[in-house]
């Protein structure tokens, strides 16, 4: 049987309106995993954005992982 192809990584700048729309979903206390389908990117890249995005003093308000996203 033939070994399938890696898919490549995709890396993509997040541009102005993606930091506000992720700003506004933060706001709205929308699920990541909701966020994550929406804008078309991982959950943890959502994470680390939000980890750059603000202070360590406010924490963001997409909160920690639940135990059921650790699934793969």
């Amino acid at each position: 049987m033939p070994k399938k192809a890696k898919k490549a990584v995709v890396r993509r700048e997040y541009t102005k309106a993606d930091v506000k729309e992720l700003r506004a979903h933060s706001k709205a206390k929308t699920p990541v995993v909701e966020i994550a389908k929406l804008t078309k990117r991982s959950v943890g890249s959502l994470r680390q954005k939000a980890l750059k995005l603000w202070d360590s003093s406010r924490p963001p308000a997409l909160g920690p992982m639940p135990p059921d996203s650790l699934t793969i």
